[in-house]
């Protein structure tokens, strides 16, 4: 047991721990600016980044927030954080080669040079959305290559909820579902006969995406369907719930300065007085 350890873990865990190190010697002390210092500050308070909002992020980057909390300030948490998730891309990347040309030597020295890839070991050292969406790409590409050796079906459903997590952190997430659309019937043509797996895939996708976006402001009320006493409040929310996606608020208020209350009023006042004038 101990060898299986040794050859099967212990590669992957090095690596990790080593790149981990690497972006650990140059971590950003503190806060730092601009989206590094949004980041720093929305996933602690469960709150709302720039769009598209980065729920999954927000979700567990409060999670790793908790779990870090002897680990210094907020702030230092969420680098300490960017820092696990470049290790974990570089584990996962040993496992990855490795699996692909059965070669440890392989996968160690692609994970190092990730790791230590300018633009990853710079993702490492302060809070960024980016070095979570590698983890997880990597994680992803991992379960495909797993489903394409063992042919389980389970395996194949935990790579839709890694992509739909993958889809709430970035959308870039979404330029990868062609290219997993056309692999998978690719490497096995009998599932194209198997409807109920490939809804139960595209199922799990859409649920997680939904699911992590409903940190988003307005989220719970955005998908009401039926008429409710909450329904003037379900139609705010839809509104709120779709500028924090495409920043359509985040542009008036740097254009107009943000609404008060005092200008909703008014604006109430005008439409009311152009009605009655028409």
């Amino acid at each position: 047991m101990v060898r299986r350890f040794a050859v099967t873990w212990l590669p992957p865990l090095m690596v990790g721990v080593i790149a981990f190190v690497g972006a650990r010697v140059a971590m950003m002390p503190g806060v730092s600016f601009w989206d590094t210092a949004e980041l720093q500050t929305v996933a602690p308070l469960l709150g709302t980044a720039h769009p598209t909002g980065f729920p999954t992020y927000v979700l567990l980057g409060w999670v790793a927030n908790v779990l870090l909390t002897p680990f210094g300030d907020p702030a230092f948490r969420m680098n300490l954080f960017a820092g696990l998730c470049a290790a974990v891309a570089a584990a996962v990347t040993v496992d990855l080669v490795r699996a692909l040309t059965r070669s440890v030597v392989l996968g160690v020295m692609a994970g190092l040079g990730l790791a230590f890839t300018g633009i990853v070991w710079k993702l490492g050292t302060h809070a960024e959305a980016h070095a979570l969406h590698l983890a997880l790409v990597a994680i992803l590409l991992r379960l495909l290559v797993a489903w394409e050796d063992g042919r389980r079906d389970r395996v194949l459903v935990a790579a839709a909820i890694v992509f739909g997590l993958a889809a709430g952190n970035h959308s870039l997430t979404l330029l990868l579902a062609l290219p997993i659309a056309l692999y998978v019937p690719a490497v096995d043509r009998g599932i194209l006969r198997r409807p109920g797996l490939i809804l139960g895939c595209v199922g799990a996708a859409v649920l997680t995406v939904a699911f992590v976006y409903l940190e988003l402001p307005g989220a719970p009320h955005a998908f009401e369907v039926f008429h409710s006493l909450r329904a003037e409040a379900a139609a705010s929310a839809v509104h709120r719930f779709c500028s924090s996606i495409v920043a359509r608020q985040m542009a008036r208020d740097l254009t107009e300065g943000p609404a008060t209350p005092s200008d909703h009023g008014s604006a109430a006042v005008d439409d009311r007085i152009d009605a009655e004038t028409r």
